[in-house]
């Protein structure tokens, strides 16, 4: 009986994630369904520090994640080093 929970929870967890997500989420690693595929049109195809860059922060620390995107949120984390 475990076993068969177990495996329905991994079976719905995932649509039940996705169904939450809106069309400019960016919930996860390579985006939505992890194909590495944005879309939209006239999309950037390079940028430096100043060409194409809407925003930018610097983010202390070492080993930064993905982020992600959810309700026009960006989420990152990273690793402070102790003094």
């Amino acid at each position: 009986m475990k076993m068969l929970l177990c495996r329905l929870y991994w079976a719905v967890m995932p649509v039940l994630v996705s169904a939450g997500t809106v069309a400019g989420d960016w919930p996860e690693f390579r985006g939505p369904g992890g194909q590495g595929h944005a879309e939209g049109s006239n999309l950037p195809v390079r940028w430096s520090g100043d060409e194409n860059i809407v925003w930018k922060t610097v983010v202390p620390g070492v080993g930064w994640s993905s982020p992600i995107v959810f309700n026009e949120v960006v989420y990152l984390t990273t690793a402070l080093l102790d003094d």
